[in-house]
């Protein structure tokens, strides 16, 4: 059902504002991550770097203590927020921090238990500071606080402040990780690095609460400790989270398999392209899960939902072919120049997990829609599908090949999951599915581009490195060469992208007139003349 061009366009200035200043945050933070990687690599050495890799993995984990917070925060404060009702809201807060409390608590209790069969299992090395079984407590306590401190910035997303929200996304990955860049330089200890990396969050977070402390900090009352309204709330946060913990189970838990399995080694390189894939899914879902406050808006009007939902998957279109299928082009390559042997061994692993990760921010806009309609259960049951599948899966293939497979197995279970997913919320609101479908149908003209450049790059990669010496192939100097051919390449490809769907007409009459604004040359006016097609 496919809608007016008119439409469209009033949907797509709707999300574009506030998502593009998600996005531009993360993009400035994905940077940072990037440029992060070989210092800790380097001054941590590839142990060091493994070891950091699998706490902070243990650390994600810990957070999925908060029973869907932040969920649960837009869900129910979205309305009070943006009406202004700031007691309202606080109030509800409240709530969100006994259940909180409660969890922590709990959780700390085991991991006090089994902390040292952990840190075993996973091969972690002693400090000068730190006791294996103690560092994962400290990491566990560092998740806790930051958990508590992460609602105020989510009670300003969920008012649609999304200003000071990107702001802050922009603030804790850069300053953080300087953070940790100077401490690893400076010290040569993981400890050290740890502590620095954590004390800079939740600093930055806890300024927050207290500068938007009128909206941030909970009101405690009696109502807080309703067992009838936590049971409520509980009950929605479980069922939304359950993509988080899909999530951690794709992209986190394969660390753990490895390092069992494998060795601590493997971690390495599997992080390297582990965090590549995260960082490059993030630019897109942070611009499109800034929709879900306007999203619930809009659920009294049916055909309203339906226009945010198409003009939704217009954008995420185009949103992964210039973050996610475009750097397929270039990803070996990069991989290689960025981090030296870990990148070159962990290219195959990019591979596997970024196939995955695109299917999943393809059905995004899906998830989204379905849990402002309050109908999370239908994100969640393809979450356990994608966790029922990933864990059997990994476990076998990693076997079989190494920490390859373990990405294989993830990237299988996304796409099958993200399949579900769409089937699901598709027959919920009684929509075709090839609607959408052939709306994603117009990322085969990229996909073209792409492989074609990818095909080329890749030929001459692998012979140019055949003829490198053994001595100097993982060589600093030897790899800036490869490092500016991979960018030149990455912007090669993204503009015959964006020029071969401007010559097929794939851009409304209203997106060619915008882009004939920002680039006024004649040539270009002549080419955006064509008529669209869509």
């Amino acid at each position: 059902m496919p809608e007016s061009s008119a439409e469209s366009q009033a949907g797509l200035r709707g999300l574009l504002g506030p998502a593009a200043l998600m996005v531009g945050a993360r993009v400035a933070s994905m940077v940072m991550g990037i440029l992060t990687i070989p210092f800790l690599i380097h001054y941590l050495g590839s142990t060091g770097f493994a070891a950091w890799a699998l706490l902070l993995a243990l650390a994600a984990g810990f957070s999925l203590l908060d029973l869907g917070a932040k969920n649960i925060i837009v869900r129910y404060l979205a309305e009070p927020a943006a009406a202004g009702r700031w007691h309202e809201a606080r109030t509800t807060l409240g709530i969100v921090w006994v259940m909180l409390t409660a969890t922590y608590l709990a959780g700390l209790v085991v991991i006090l238990g089994i902390g040292g069969s952990l840190a075993a299992w996973l091969r972690l090395p002693a400090t000068a500071l730190l006791s294996p079984r103690e560092a994962v407590c400290a990491v566990f306590v560092a998740a806790a606080l930051k958990s508590f401190l992460e609602t105020g910035t989510r009670t300003l997303y969920a008012a649609r402040q999304f200003r000071v929200v990107a702001l802050m996304a922009l603030l804790q990955p850069l300053l953080s990780n300087l953070a940790a860049i100077i401490t690893a330089w400076a010290t040569n200890r993981l400890d050290l690095t740890l502590f620095a990396y954590w004390s800079v969050q939740l600093a930055l977070l806890s300024t927050l609460c207290f500068l938007y402390r009128r909206q941030c900090l909970p009101h405690l009352d009696v109502t807080s400790f309703s067992f009838v309204k936590i049971r409520e709330m509980a009950a929605y946060g479980l069922k939304s989270q359950l993509d988080q913990w899909a999530q951690f189970i794709n992209f986190q838990f394969d660390k753990f398999i490895i390092a069992g399995w494998v060795g601590l080694w493997a971690v390495a390189p599997y992080e390297v392209a582990n965090r590549s894939v995260l960082a490059l899914r993030s630019i897109p879902a942070s611009g499109l899960e800034t929709t879900l406050p306007g999203a619930v808006l809009l659920q009294a009007d049916r055909s309203a939902a339906l226009r945010w939902y198409f003009a939704s998957n217009r954008i995420t279109v185009y949103a992964v072919c210039m973050f996610m299928l475009a750097p397929l082009a270039v990803a070996p390559v990069f991989l290689y120049a960025w981090t030296g042997e870990l990148g070159y061994v962990g290219r195959w692993v990019f591979l596997a997990l970024i196939a995955g990760a695109m299917a999943g921010v393809l059905t995004l806009p899906a998830a989204i829609l379905a849990q402002a309609a309050g109908r999370a259960d239908l994100p969640a049951r393809s979450a356990a599908v994608s966790i029922l599948l990933n864990l059997p899966l990994s476990l076998l293939l990693v076997l079989k090949w190494g920490l390859a497979g373990a990405a294989v197995g993830t990237g299988i279970a996304l796409v099958l999951s993200s399949l579900n997913l769409l089937r699901s919320v598709h027959a919920h609101f009684g929509w075709r599915v090839a609607a959408t479908l052939c709306v994603a149908s117009r990322l085969w003209p990229p996909i073209v581009v792409c492989v074609c450049f990818g095909a080329l790059t890749y030929w001459i990669f692998n012979e140019w490195f055949a003829t490198v010496d053994a001595s100097l192939r993982y060589a600093r100097l030897t790899r800036i060469g490869p490092g500016l051919l991979a960018l030149l390449v990455y912007g090669l490809c993204l503009g015959s992208m964006f020029f071969v769907e401007l010559a097929r007409g794939a851009f409304t009459k209203e997106e060619r007139s915008s882009l004939n604004r920002a680039i006024p040359f004649a040539w270009f006016a002549k080419l955006a003349k064509r008529p669209s097609k869509t």
